[in-house]
């Protein structure tokens, strides 16, 4: 059963709770080590799971541990230490790494998401287009950011899209994070080398469709 698209995210949102987070957690003796996943601070101190989701409920109203300003920090552990399979990654990084390396994946996170209003959507749209059809997919599991057999991979559409709309390739732009995002929640636990092109190789045309689906769903403000 597929799994439902995420309800859009406010344009700025993510942008918001990254940087309360990282108000939070404003100097050393702010944050707590410990590896317990809590929302609330512990031992009136923040670890980098508490102060994220305390952030995303100040300014949404709720907790949300998938929402985009969340993945954009597990993307951001996963570049450092790439392959890890964790259980819980915000807690686990958190209880292993220095107050310096939470404070670096906070900063690049919101530096990651400091895109001009509505370019995630637009590269998410462009990309659905490229892959208008199962005649224009090809499933290989091929990392390029070009055509392959003159058909395009889900991660060939997505680089492609990202280079047309910002000039450049960026492999953890907020639109390819928005589609590995979705792949997590269709795929919880598994753990991946390269998860657009392991998924592009093993899914479903329809599956691929699915996630760029729901990923713009889930980024799109009417506003924009």
């Amino acid at each position: 059963m597929p799994t439902p698209p995420r309800s859009a995210v406010p344009a700025g949102e993510t942008m918001r709770i990254l940087e309360i987070a990282d108000a939070l957690l404003a100097d050393e003796a702010a944050w707590d080590r410990s590896s317990i996943r809590t929302g609330k601070p512990v031992n009136d101190r923040y670890t980098l799971y508490s102060a994220l989701v305390t952030a995303c409920h100040e300014v949404t109203g709720r907790s949300f541990h998938r929402h985009p300003a969340l993945q954009a920090v597990h993307a951001e552990i996963e570049d450092r230490v790439p392959g890890r399979r964790w259980n819980h990654r915000l807690a686990e990084f958190n209880a292993e790494a220095s107050f310096e390396d939470v404070k670096e994946v906070l900063t690049s996170a919101i530096a990651a998401n400091a895109v001009p209003a509505g370019e995630t959507v637009r590269i998410l749209e462009i990309a659905d287009a490229l892959l208008a059809d199962e005649a224009a997919w090809d499933r290989s599991s091929i990392r390029t950011g070009k055509p392959v057999n003159d058909r395009y991979t889900l991660y060939s559409a997505l680089a492609t899209a990202c280079h047309e709309v910002t000039g450049r390739s960026f492999h953890r732009h907020p639109a390819l994070q928005a589609v590995r995002a979705e792949i997590e929640d269709r795929v919880p636990g598994r753990r991946w080398n390269h998860r657009l092109a392991e998924f592009n190789a093993e899914a479903s045309f329809e599956d691929v469709k699915e996630v760029l689906t729901s990923a713009i769903a889930a980024n799109f403000h009417p506003s924009l």
